[in-house]
C-alpha cells in the first residue's frame, strides 16, 4: 500500500513539474517499498518452503506411504501365470497377482467368508497339469467344480477319495484309501514303528491340558493299538492278506478276547524289529493278566477311537485297500491329483479319517525326497483335522521335497492344538492371507506386522482465556504409526483380504471368483442342486 500511495504522488509531483530533490525522494521511497517486497515474497518463499519439509514425514519410524496391491510385483509376486504354478492370492484392477514359491500358504478366514469360490477352487484353475494337488472341503462342491477340469482339460488321473459315495450321484468315479495300506512295504525297518506311532497319534491325539490317569489311559492305548497294527503289517507282507488296515484293528480290538490272546501269542512269536514286537505283547498281556479293569478301559480308549471304523460302517467298507496308487502323486509322468470328498454334516465326526488320509499322502510325498512333481495340498477346514504328524515336516522340508501345504482355518487360534510348533505356521509360510478377520487377537497381531508408517502431526495452541489475545501456535511432531490399526483389519471391506508376504508390509488385495475369470469359469461345473449364485462380471484372464 505504502508503494502505491508513493507512486500516486510521485507521478503527482511529475504533473505538477514539482522540485526535482523531492521527485527522487518519493523514487527512491518506491524503490524501498519494492525491495521491501521482494524481500518479503522472498522469505516468505523460504518460510513456506520450510513448513513443507517440516510437514514432510522424513521416514525416521518406517516408510512414509502405504504400500498397495500394485506393489505385488515390487514385492516379489507375480502379475502373470504362464507356467502354470502360480497359487492367486487376489486381484488389482484387472490383473491377478500370484505367488509361484514352493513355500508354505496360511489362510485364514471366517466360516462362509468364500474360501471354496474365491481360494481353493480358484488355486485347482490356475495350477498346470505338471502340478499334481491333494484338495479337501467340506461336502463335493470343490471335488465337483475342479475335478472334471483337471481330468477332461489338464488330463491329470483324478482320484476321489469318497467314502459316502457322493461322487457317484454326479456320474463320477470314488475311490478307497487304506491310510495305513503302504505299512507292510516298511516291515523290518525303523520307519514301521514311526509311522505306526504317529497314525495312532492321530487318532488318539493328546490335549494340551491332560493329566491324571485319563492320559495313561490314552498312552497305554497308543502303546496297545501301534504295536497291533505293526504286527498286523507283518502278518500283511508275510501272507498277502488284507489285514493290516483299521476296520481289522478294530474286529481285534473289539472282539473275543480269545482272539486277541490268540493275536498275542503271533505276536511273542515273532522276532522282528529286534524283538520289539514280542516285548509289547508281553506288557499287553501281562497288563491284563495282572490289572483287568485297567486293561478292559485301555482298550475301550482304543476302541472308541477307532469307532469310525467300524467294519460295519462306511469307512468299513471303503479303508480296507486302495484301489489307486498315492506313490503316483510323486512318480514322473503320472499326473494326478487327490479329492478327499466327505459330506458336510460327516465332517465333524469324521473329519479325524481325512486327516489321516491327508498324513498318509503327506508322508509318502515327502519320503519320495525329490522336488518334481510338485504337490500342492489345498487343506480346508485344517482344524477340523485333529493333529497331523506329518504336518510339521511339510512346513520345514516341503519347499526342499515340492510339497507345499497350503491350510485354510478360521483364525490363527487354530494353530495352537500344535502347541509350541504352532507358530510354525506363521513363521514357516511365505504367504499369509486374512480376510473377512472377527479375532480381535489376530487383528492386533497383523497389526504389528504390518510394520511401522512415518507421520507428522500438528499440535495448535489456543489462548485459555476468552480475554487473551487472539492468535494461536503450531507444533509439527514426526511419530510412528502401525500401517494399518487392528479396527481397520477387522473392518475390511467385504471381499477383499490382506496379504503379507515374506517381510513386507501387508497389501490389501480383491478376492478373485473363478467365476470372475475367463479361462477357469468356463470349465468349472456347478454342483447340481446347489443354490443359484448372483451373476459377477467376468473382469480378469488367466
Amino acid at each position: 500500500m505504502a508503494a502505491v500511495v508513493f507512486y500516486v504522488i510521485y507521478r503527482g509531483l511529475i504533473a505538477l513539474d514539482a522540485w526535482e530533490p523531492l521527485i527522487w525522494l518519493y523514487t527512491l521511497l518506491i524503490a524501498y517499498c519494492l525491495l521491501s517486497i521482494v524481500r518479503g515474497l522472498w522469505t516468505e518463499f523460504q518460510w513456506l518452503r520450510l513448513l513443507r519439509a517440516m510437514k514432510t514425514a522424513s521416514g525416521i519410524f518406517g516408510r512414509t506411504d502405504n504400500p498397495t496391491a500394485s506393489d505385488a510385483e515390487t514385492f516379489g509376486l507375480k502379475f502373470s501365470n504362464p507356467d502354470g504354478n502360480g497359487i492367486p492370492l487376489g486381484g488389482v484392477g484387472n490383473k491377478i497377482i500370484y505367488y509361484d514359491g514352493p513355500a508354505p500358504i496360511s489362510i485364514r478366514a471366517a466360516t462362509n467368508a468364500g474360501k471354496t469360490e474365491s481360494s481353493s477352487a480358484s488355486i485347482c484353475f490356475a495350477l498346470g497339469a505338471h502340478r499334481n494337488i491333494i484338495a479337501t472341503a467340506k461336502g463335493a462342491e470343490l471335488a465337483y467344480l475342479a475335478g472334471p477340469c483337471r481330468h477332461d482339460v489338464l488330463k491329470q488321473n483324478v482320484i476321489f477319495i469318497d467314502p459316502w459315495r457322493e461322487m457317484r450321484k454326479f456320474g463320477l468315479p470314488s475311490h478307497d484309501f487304506n491310510p495305513v495300506g503302504h505299512f507292510p512295504d516298511y516291515v523290518g525297518k525303523p520307519e514301521l514303528i514311526d509311522k505306526a506311532k504317529a497314525t495312532v497319534l492321530t487318532l488318539m491325539p493328546e490335549s494340551a491340558n491332560a493329566s491324571g490317569e485319563n492320559k495313561i489311559f490314552r498312552v497305554t492305548a497308543r502303546d496297545v493299538s501301534a504295536w497291533l497294527l505293526i504286527k498286523l503289517a507283518i502278518n500283511q507282507a508275510e501272507t498277502g492278506e488284507l489285514c493290516c488296515n483299521l476296520p481289522y484293528l478294530h474286529g481285534l480290538i473289539g472282539g473275543s478276547n480269545a482272539d486277541l490272546q490268540n493275536f498275542l501269542s503271533e505276536m511273542i512269536a515273532c522276532d522282528l524289529h529286534n524283538g520289539s514286537v514280542r516285548r509289547a505283547a508281553e506288557r499287553v498281556r501281562a497288563m491284563i493278566e495282572r490289572n483287568p479293569k485297567f486293561a478292559e478301559v485301555v482298550l475301550k480308549e482304543a476302541l472308541t477311537a477307532l469307532e469310525p471304523y467300524d467294519p460295519a460302517g462306511p469307512l468299513g467298507e471303503t479303508t480296507n485297500y486302495s484301489n489307486f496308487n498315492p506313490r503316483d502323486l510323486k512318480t514322473p509322468g503320472k499326473p494326478t491329483s487327490i479329492f478327499i470328498v466327505v459330506p458336510a454334516e460327516k465332517a465333524l465326526l469324521y473329519g479325524q479319517n481325512t486327516g489321516l488320509c491327508i498324513n498318509a499322502l503327506i508322508d509318502i510325498c515327502i519320503e519320495a525326497n525329490r522336488f518334481e512333481p510338485r504337490v500342492s495340498i489345498i487343506a480346508d477346514e485344517f482344524a477340523s483335522y485333529g493333529v497331523l504328524p506329518s504336518a510339521l515336516p511339510a512346513l520345514y522340508l516341503g519347499r526342499s521335497r515340492g510339497v507345499q501345504l497350503i491350510t485354510y482355518v478360521q483364525d490363527t487360534q487354530s494353530y495352537e492344538r500344535y502347541g509350541k510348533e504352532a507358530s510354525a505356521f506363521t513363521t514357516q509360510s511365505e504367504v499369509v492371507v486374512a480376510f473377512s478377520i472377527r479375532s480381535t487377537k489376530d487383528a492386533k497381531e497383523y497389526s504389528e506386522r504390518s510394520g511401522q508408517r512415518s507421520i507428522v502431526t500438528e499440535s495448535i495452541g489456543v489462548p485459555q482465556q476468552s480475554g487473551a489475545t487472539p492468535g494461536y501456535s503450531t507444533t509439527l511432531s514426526e511419530r510412528g504409526i502401525p500401517h494399518y490399526r487392528p479396527d481397520e483389519f477387522l473392518h475390511l471391506a467385504d471381499f477383499t483380504a490382506a496379504v503379507f508376504f515374506k517381510q513386507n508390509p501387508p497389501i490389501i488385495v480383491d478376492l478373485v471368483s473363478y467365476r470372475a475369470v475367463d479361462g477357469w469359469y468356463q470349465h468349472a461345473k456347478p454342483m447340481p442342486g446347489a443354490p443359484p449364485l448372483k451373476d459377477i462380471p467376468v473382469k480378469y484372464k488367466a
